[in-house]
C-alpha cells in the first residue's frame, strides 16, 4: 500500500535530485544542503535555552508561506521548543531567520557562514 502511495506522489516527494533543484531556486546555501543529504543532522548548541537543533532530511524540508513570508523551514526538532519555524531560510535576504508563529513575529538572524562559524551565537538571538 505505501509503494502505491508513493507512485501516485509527485517526484519532488522522494528524488533527491529533484528536491536538490526545488532548493536551489531558493538560493539556499551548498552548506546547509549538504546538512540536509547527510545522515547525522544534529547540531549541538551551547544555550541555557537549547542543547541542540535537528536539520530535516532532504526530503522533508518545507516551503512556507506565512505572513507575506516565503521561506523554507530547515528543523525536525528543537531542544525544549517546537521546531516549525525555529530555523528557517529566507531566499528574499538570503539569510537564516526565526518564525515565531504563536507570536506572529519574524526575525532574520544572519547569513548560513556566519551562523556556521557561532550556532549558539545565532540561535540565542531568538530569545533576545
Amino acid at each position: 500500500m505505501i509503494e502505491y502511495i508513493k507512485s501516485l506522489e509527485p517526484i519532488q516527494y522522494h528524488n533527491n535530485d529533484q528536491k536538490i533543484s526545488d532548493l536551489k531556486k531558493y538560493d539556499i546555501p551548498n552548506e546547509i544542503i549538504e546538512i540536509l543529504k547527510s545522515e547525522n543532522r544534529v547540531l549541538k548548541i551551547s544555550s541555557e535555552n537549547v542543547s541542540f537543533i535537528e536539520f530535516h532530511s532532504l526530503l522533508e524540508v518545507k516551503e512556507v508561506d506565512w505572513r507575506k513570508h516565503k521561506f523554507v523551514d530547515l528543523l525536525s526538532k528543537v531542544d525544549n521548543y517546537g521546531a516549525d519555524g525555529f530555523l528557517v531560510w529566507y531566499p528574499k535576504k538570503k539569510v537564516l531567520a526565526f518564525a515565531d508563529y504563536e507570536h506572529n513575529k519574524f526575525k532574520i538572524l544572519c547569513t548560513s557562514k556566519i551562523f556556521f562559524k557561532d550556532p549558539s551565537k545565532q540561535i540565542k538571538k531568538i530569545f533576545t
